[in-house]
């Protein structure tokens, strides 16, 4: 934390924003910091008498932390704006360190990150013979005395309290560093049309509630001082943007009687990874389907072992769906992998038809067979063999519902074996090349 507090000093010396905070000869020696013009003046006499206040640590502490001058002559409130000649410039810096327990049916991530402000204010500055920074903890008896923004971030449902701590870095030049390091939820719209190679856009959105735009100039800070930092983002089922590909924007409103003013937002994308996903719905639901189609090359006549090949393999499928339909949100649209997975459902479902058709079929054969065998002995024995014959109908003769069912019992049963496995390829393929 140190070394990031000392390169954002340098970063603003060398920028011409700040004199170097760390105690220097050059700075010893020469006081006088007007040509830096970050830190609007509060006033000759006061800056002054501000800037004269020296000693130790803890003694240059007591007097900023109270707002009183050099030998406690005058005392200055610290709670409100900096003295600014317009809004007070009000620069925002994020890292993100890790983001984790993505949440698709909460819409929701853990993230751990921190949010630093950077401002100047001559209310805080101090001797060059001083220390070049000080560090105050939220838990320091002057927190309460010191301006700091209140921030809300748009998407924020949640914030962990214990793992959120706060520090003020007070450079003697009178730029303030303000850092908050939080542990929150975020919601994050998803929209799972190509689930499970589907895409999400999440945002970061921080606002200032309690100031008017004409109070405070809310912009991002300069990369060379409060860079857009990232940790090694890493999640075994999602893919995070990388440091270069996330986006930084400001959306205002020019409504001065809207507290808000700008909102600086952080853009980047949530990728699943498709591989948790395909190993357990996508290839077990194929291999279901595939048991099914295997019935197919059974006989008809082994009703028990067919009806069970067909039947399971629609209820193992139907889990499967109602498995990915639970992990998601009530949503009023289809999914790539939802309209696979029906189609699997279906194309079950029509092969245990198809046997279903089959199995009818060969039974009404079987029944007609017997009713035609019944019929003919009869007239044998009224009429004679001969003659009987003469008045049975041959297959010529037969009725329109009896082919219907030579060709079910036959010719479907036959051909399923094959037009319905390239049916089944060619849907796989569609859905996922």
């Amino acid at each position: 934390m140190a070394a990031g507090v000392a390169r954002l000093c340098a970063q603003l010396s060398l920028m011409g924003l700040l004199p170097h905070p760390l105690v220097a000869a050059s700075d010893a020696s020469n006081p006088d910091v007007s040509s830096h013009p970050p830190v609007t003046p509060c006033g000759a006499s006061l800056d002054a008498e501000l800037r004269a206040r020296s000693g130790g640590r803890n003694q240059i502490m007591s007097m900023v932390g109270t707002g009183s001058t050099a030998n406690a002559s005058r005392t200055v409130s610290l709670v409100g704006l900096p003295p600014s000649d317009g809004p007070v410039r009000l620069q925002m810096g994020l890292e993100v360190s890790s983001i984790w327990e993505v949440d698709q049916k909460q819409q929701t991530y853990k993230v751990k990150y921190t949010l630093a402000f950077g401002w100047a204010d001559c209310r805080l500055a101090w001797a060059p013979s001083g220390p070049g920074k000080m560090v105050i903890q939220d838990d320091s008896a002057l927190w309460s005395n010191f301006f700091r923004p209140s921030v809300q971030v748009e998407e924020e449902q949640a914030r962990d309290g214990f793992m959120t701590s706060k520090r003020l870095f007070l450079l003697r030049s009178g730029f303030s560093v303000y850092r908050i390091d939080m542990v929150s939820t975020m919601h994050c719209k998803m929209s799972f049309e190509l689930m499970p190679y589907d895409r999400h856009q999440c945002s970061m959105s921080v606002q200032l509630p309690a100031f008017l735009p004409a109070e405070v100039d809310f912009a991002w800070a300069d990369e060379r001082i409060l860079p857009l930092k990232l940790g090694s983002l890493s999640n075994s089922e999602w893919a995070f943007s990388e440091q270069g590909d996330w986006q930084r924007d400001v959306a205002s409103d020019d409504n001065v009687y809207n507290l808000q003013g700008k909102t600086l937002r952080a853009k980047f994308f949530l990728k699943r990874r498709s591989y948790h996903m395909m190993t357990t719905h996508v290839l077990p639901c194929i291999l279901y389907w595939f048991i099914s189609y295997l019935a197919v090359w059974v006989d008809a006549s082994a009703v028990p072992g067919r009806a069970a090949l067909h039947t399971l393999p629609v209820l193992m499928i139907t889990n499967k769906f109602n498995a990915v339909m639970a992990s998601l949100p009530k949503i009023a649209y289809s999914t790539k992998l939802g309209n696979f997975l029906l189609c699997t459902l279906f194309l079950s479902t029509f092969l245990l038809l198809e046997f279903c058709l089959v199995h009818a079929a060969g039974r009404t054969l079987k029944w007609l067979s017997a009713k035609e065998a019944a019929k003919k002995k009869d007239l044998e024995l009224q009429t004679g063999e001969e003659a009987a014959s003469e008045m049975v109908p041959g297959k010529t003769g037969r009725s329109l519902l009896h082919y219907i069912l030579l060709w079910t019992h036959d010719w479907l049963d036959t051909h399923s074996r094959w037009y319905f496995l390239l049916v089944y390829c060619i849907l796989t393929l569609a859905f996922f090349a």
